[in-house]
C-alpha cells in the first residue's frame, strides 16, 4: 500500500534551511518494475527526483512544466500499459547544509495512504493547480472517484490530447568569455587552441553559437543541451589543464535563463553579470538551473549567505566525479564580506569605506599572530563565517564592534580578516614611523619625546579617532603643518591617508609619492610604495600594482606581504590557476600563509581554485597529524609503563602529550605541522629524561648498597647476634631488594618501575636499621672497649703483681743488706696484710693505666681491626667470584666441546648419505 510518509521519513532532516522555494510536487507510486521512460520524461522537463523507495518517489518541479510532463506521461500511457499512479500538488523544496534536498507539503497530504492499484497511468491533480493549467492548450480535467486513501479534496483526472506536442518552455544561453588582454600573445594562442577544442564540441552536438568580441554564445533548447554543453566544457578544460597545460588559458562563463533575452551581439552586456568577478572554468548558474543537471554535477556555493539566497542566487558546478578538480577544502566565507562595492583600501571588504573601516579602532597585530590561529579548526571557521553573516544581516556594518568583542570563533576570524593588511591600517602607522632598521614587523626602540616640536602625533592621532564629517578640518590643518615643517615626510604621508579616506585616490598617491623622496630610510621608502601599490590594486590597474610590489620586494626582501599581494593580483585578474603551484610554496616556506588565505576577501575570484591548490598539503599534514596521533598515544603508554601517575615530572609531560593529542584533533594546517614538530622533541625529551631517572637510580641504589654495606660491616661485630633477629630480618629484606635490582635491566619499563616502588621500602628500612645500628655500635664500641680494658687491666695486674712479689722477697732475704732492716721486718711480720694491701693498691692503679691506655689506643685499633676484616672478606669474596668465573667458563667450554661434536657428527653423517 503506497504511503506517502513513508518517503517524507526518508529524506534527510536538517535544522536550518539554506534555501527554499515554491513549486510543485509530484508523488508517483506503480507496481512492479516502472518503465524508465517515465522517470526520463520527467527529469527532461525540469523534474527532481527527491527521494524515493521500492514502488513509490517524490520529484520537484520549479515550474508549471510539470503539467507539460504528465500530460506527456498520459499521452504515453494510452500507447503503453502502465499500472502506476501520479499525483501533482503545491509543495516547496528546501535545501539543507551539504545541498541535502527535501519537499513540504501540507499536513492533509503528507498523511495520504492508497489502497488499491491503478489499472492504467492516473494522474490526479490537486485543486489549486487546474487553474494554473487551464491556459494550456489540449489539457483536460476531468471530476472523478479518487482512489481510497487520497486526501479528502476535490481532486481532477488530468487529460491530454495526443495530437500536441507539449513542448518544454525551458531555454538557456550559455555564455563564454577569456580572460586576459587580446593584444597579449599568451591570449591569442591560448584562445585559440580552446575555441578550436570547443568548436570541435559545438560541431559533434549540432549546437549553434555565435562569437562575438571574444563573447562566445550558445543557445540551448532543451535540458539534454544544457547538461551536454556543461559536461563537455568542463571535460574539455580539465583535459587541457591535465594534459596539455602549456596551452591553457582561464575563461569565465555562466549559463542563464534565455526568458527575456535575445540572441544577439548585446546577450553578454544585457545579463546581470560582473564578468571580471567570475571564477575562471566553472561554469556560473542559478541553483535552479544547477540542480536541473540532475546526477553527475556538484554544486559550489560561492559563499555562506543568511537569508537572502533563493534558487536564483548565483553559484558554480563541477563534475561529481573530480575528473575536472580534485577535492577542496569546504570552506564558505560569509556572502556579506564578499562583493558589494570597491574593496577597502584598509581591509578588502566591500561593505564599507576606508573611513569608516573597523581597523580604525583596533589595537595594532601582535607578533606571533597567525601562529595563534591554529587554534581555529575549519569548521570553527565555517561556523564563525555564518555567525558573521547572520549579525551583518541583522545589523549592517555595526555589528562588527559586538562580533569582535565577543570571545570566539566569529571575533578571532574577524581579526584575522582585518589583520590580513595590518601594515597600512591607522593602527600601525605609528609603529612604522618609528621603525630605524629594515624589519617592518619590529617594535619601535624608542618612544617619541612629548617634547617632540612637530604636530605629526597628536594630528596622527586625531586621524585615528576622525569621523568622515573630521576629515575636512583634519585636512586643512595638516596642510598648515607642512606650511610651518616642510622637510616632515610624516605630514605629507598622513595627508595621503586622509585624502585616500575622502576618497581623491590621485592626490593621495602623489602625497605618498613626495613623502617616499623626502624620507631617507630604506623600509619607510618601501612602505610609502606599497602605498601606493595598494591604491592601483584598489582600483583594479592590477599590472601596475603587481610592478610596485616587485619594487617593494626588491627594496626590503625579507619582507614576504608584497610577494603575497602580486599573488593576490594574479589571482583577481582570474589566473588562480595560474599561481596555484606559486601558493604552494609560499605556505611550505611560511605555513602561518595558510591561514592567511582562508579569511582573504580579495582572494574570492579564485577561491575554489586556491583551496583546490593548498588541499593536498592539508591533506598531507593531516596524514602525518593522524600518524604523530599514535606516536602520542604511544608515548602515553610508555611513560606510564615507566611512572607511576603521581611523579611529577612525569605527569608534566603527560599534561604536554594531552595538549597535542588535543591539538592534533584540531583541523587547522599550523596545528597539524605543529604537532608534526613538536611530537619529534617531545620524545627526545622524555627519552633523555628516562635515562636521567635510570641513572639516577641505578646511583640511588649504589648508595643504597654503601650503606647497607656499612650496616652489614658495623653489626657483623656485635656480640650477641642471636639478639638481632628482627635487625637481621630487615636487612635480608633490603639485600634481597637490591640483589633482585642489580641482577635487572633498568632499560626495562618493569624493571625499573619495580626498583622505583622498592625506594619507599629500602628508605624506610634502612632508616630502621641505622637507628639500630646506633645502638648496636654503641653496645659494640663498649663491649670492645671493657675487652681492651680488661685485657689491658690484666696485664697491667699480672706484671705489677710479679714485680712486687719480686721486690718483697727480695727485701725479705736481703733487707739487711740495703740497710732496709726495719723494712725487713715489717714484711716479715705482715707478710700476708702488706701483700693485701699491695694487692689492692697494685688493681686500682692497673685499673687507672688500663682506662687511660684504652681510651688513647681505642678508636686506632677498632679501626684497624675493622679494616682487617673488611679486608680478610672482601679477599673471600674475590676467591668466591673467581670460583664461580672458573665454574661457568668449565660450563661454557663443555658446552663448546659438545656443540662441536655434534657438528662434527652431522657432518659425517651428510657425507655417509
Amino acid at each position: 500500500m503506497p504511503s506517502i510518509s513513508s518517503l517524507l521519513e526518508k529524506q534527510p532532516s536538517f535544522q536550518e534551511v539554506n534555501v527554499s522555494s515554491d513549486g510543485y510536487v509530484i508523488w508517483l507510486a506503480w507496481e512492479g518494475e516502472l518503465d524508465h521512460n517515465v522517470g526520463q520524461t520527467l527529469q527532461d522537463y525540469g523534474g527532481l527526483c527527491v527521494t524515493s523507495i521500492e514502488n513509490q518517489a517524490l520529484w520537484f518541479f520549479f515550474s508549471a512544466d510539470a503539467l507539460l510532463a504528465l500530460a506527456k506521461l498520459v499521452v504515453w500511457g494510452k500507447y503503453n500499459a502502465t499500472t502506476a499512479l501520479a499525483q501533482i500538488f503545491p509543495g516547496s523544496l528546501q535545501v539543507g547544509v551539504g545541498q541535502s534536498l527535501s519537499v513540504s507539503m501540507e499536513g492533509a497530504l503528507a498523511r495520504q495512504n492508497i489502497t488499491g492499484a491503478a489499472a492504467e497511468l492516473q494522474v490526479w491533480v490537486h485543486p489549486r493547480l487546474q487553474e494554473l493549467g487551464a491556459n494550456i492548450p489540449g489539457l483536460s480535467y476531468t471530476q472523478a472517484a479518487a482512489p481510497e486513501g487520497m486526501a479528502s479534496l476535490d481532486w481532477t483526472r488530468l487529460g491530454a490530447n495526443p495530437r500536441l506536442p507539449y513542448v518544454s518552455s525551458q531555454g538557456w544561453y550559455a555564455l563564454l568569455r577569456p580572460l586576459g588582454s587580446p593584444l597579449d600573445k599568451a591570449f591569442q594562442a591560448g584562445w585559440r587552441f580552446l575555441f578550436e577544442r570547443l568548436e570541435s564540441i559545438l560541431r559533434e552536438q549540432k549546437l549553434k553559437y555565435s562569437l562575438n568580441d571574444n563573447y562566445l554564445m550558445v543557445p540551448l533548447e532543451n535540458l539534454g543541451k544544457l547538461r551536454v554543453w556543461v559536461r563537455e566544457l568542463l571535460l574539455a578544460l580539465s583535459g587541457i589543464r591535465q594534459f596539455d597545460p602549456s596551452h591553457y588559458w582561464p575563461c569565465v562563463s555562466a549559463v542563464v535563463d534565455r526568458r527575456g533575452l535575445n540572441f544577439n551581439n548585446e546577450l553578454p552586456h544585457k545579463v546581470n553579470i560582473n564578468w571580471d568577478g567570475l571564477m575562471p572554468d566553472y561554469p556560473y548558474m542559478s541553483y535552479r538551473n544547477a540542480y536541473l543537471l540532475g546526477e553527475g554535477f556538484a554544486i559550489q556555493d560561492l559563499s555562506f549567505s543568511c537569508g537572502n539566497s533563493t534558487m536564483d542566487t548565483w553559484c558554480t558546478v563541477r563534475m561529481a566525479d573530480g575528473e575536472s578538480r580534485g577535492e577542496t577544502l569546504p570552506l564558505l566565507m560569509s556572502g556579506q564580506l564578499l562583493g558589494g562595492r570597491k574593496p577597502c583600501f584598509y581591509c578588502g571588504v566591500g561593505s564599507h569605506d576606508p573611513a569608516r573601516c573597523p581597523s580604525h579602532r583596533l589595537e595594532p597585530v601582535p607578533r606571533g599572530f597567525w601562529e595563534g590561529c591554529s587554534e581555529l579548526a575549519l569548521g570553527d571557521i565555517n561556523e564563525a563565517y555564518r555567525a558573521i553573516e547572520m549579525g551583518l544581516n541583522r545589523k549592517g556594518t555595526a555589528a562588527y564592534a559586538g562580533l569582535m568583542d565577543r570571545e570566539g570563533p566569529a571575533g578571532r576570524v574577524l581579526s584575522a580578516l582585518f589583520a590580513v593588511n595590518d601594515v597600512i591600517q591607522p593602527r600601525s602607522i605609528e609603529r612604522i614611523w618609528k621603525l630605524s632598521g629594515k624589519d617592518i614587523h619590529a617594535e619601535p626602540e624608542e618612544e617619541h619625546s612629548p617634547a617632540e616640536e612637530s604636530p605629526v602625533w597628536k594630528l596622527l592621532e586625531r586621524f585615528r579617532r576622525a569621523s568622515p564629517n573630521d576629515l575636512p578640518g583634519l585636512d586643512k590643518d595638516t596642510q598648515a603643518a607642512i606650511a610651518r615643517v616642510m622637510r616632515d615626510w610624516r605630514l605629507r604621508s598622513l595627508r595621503g591617508f586622509i585624502a585616500m579616506e575622502r576618497g581623491d585616490l590621485k592626490t593621495a598617491a602623489a602625497l605618498w609619492h613626495e613623502a617616499e623622496v623626502l624620507c631617507s630610510s630604506v623600509l619607510h621608502q618601501a612602505w610609502h610604495t606599497f602605498l601606493q601599490a595598494r591604491l592601483h590594486e584598489v582600483q583594479g590597474r592590477f599590472n601596475d600594482a603587481m610592478e610596485m610590489y616587485e619594487t617593494v620586494r626588491r627594496l626590503l626582501p625579507q619582507w614576504e606581504l608584497p610577494v603575497y599581494r602580486r599573488l593576490v593580483c594574479r589571482v583577481k585578474m582570474g589566473f588562480a590557476e595560474a599561481v596555484q603551484a606559486q601558493f604552494a610554496d609560499e605556505i611550505r616556506a611560511d605555513p602561518a600563509l595558510f591561514n592567511r588565505l582562508l579569511v582573504d576577501p580579495e582572494l574570492e575570484r579564485g577561491h575554489v581554485a586556491l583551496m583546490t591548490a593548498v588541499y593536498p598539503l592539508w591533506q598531507d599534514a593531516r596524514k602525518k597529524c593522524v600518524a604523530e596521533r599514535a606516536e602520542l598515544d604511544r608515548l602515553g603508554r610508555e611513560l606510564r609503563k615507566w611512572f607511576p601517575p603521581e611523579h611529577e615530572k612525569a605527569a608534566k609531560f603527560l599534561e604536554r602529550i594531552d595538549e597535542l593529542r588535543r591539538e592534533s584533533e584540531t583541523e587547522n594546517y599550523l596545528a597539524c605541522l605543529n604537532v608534526c614538530r613538536t611530537r619529534p622533541k617531545l620524545e627526545e625529551e622524555m627519552n633523555a629524561f628516562i635515562q636521567q631517572e635510570i641513572r639516577r637510580l641505578q646511583e640511588r641504589f649504589k648508595a643504597y648498597l654503601g650503606v647497607l654495606e656499612v650496616v652489614r660491616d658495623e653489626a657483623s661485630w656485635f656480640p650477641f647476634q642471636r639478639a638481632l633477629v628482627e635487625f637481621n630480618r630487615d636487612f635480608n629484606t633490603c639485600a634481597g631488594i637490591l640483589n633482585q635490582a642489580f641482577t635487572s635491566d633498568f632499560h626495562s619499563p618493569e624493571a625499573f618501575r619495580q626498583a622505583q616502588a622498592s625506594q619507599p621500602v629500602l628508605d624506610e628500612k634502612l632508616a630502621k636499621l641505622e637507628k639500630r645500628l646506633k645502638v648496636l655500635r654503641m653496645v659494640r664500641d663498649a663491649t670492645l672497649f671493657v675487652l681492651i680494658l680488661l685485657r689491658s687491666f690484666f696485664w697491667i695486674e699480672l706484671v705489677s703483681l710479679i714485680l712486687c712479689m719480686i721486690v718483697m722477697c727480695v727485701l725479705l732475704f736481703f733487707g739487711d743488706s740495703f740497710n732496709l732492716l726495719w723494712l725487713q721486718r715489717v714484711i716479715k711480720f705482715n707478710f700476708w696484710e702488706l701483700q693485701k694491701v699491695l694487692l689492692i693498691i697494685i688493681s686500682i692503679a692497673a685499673l687507672g693505666m688500663a682506662s687511660l691506655r684504652s681510651t688513647l689506643t681505642f678508636e686506632k685499633r677498632r679501626d684497624k681491626m675493622l679494616e682487617e676484616a673488611r679486608v680478610q672478606r672482601e679477599a673471600m669474596q674475590r676467591a668466591r667470584l673467581q670460583k664461580a668465573r672458573e665454574q661457568r667458563e668449565a660450563q661454557l667450554r663443555k658446552a663448546a666441546e659438545l656443540a662441536e661434536l655434534e657438528g662434527g657428527m652431522y657432518v659425517r653423517n651428510i657425507e655417509d648419505e
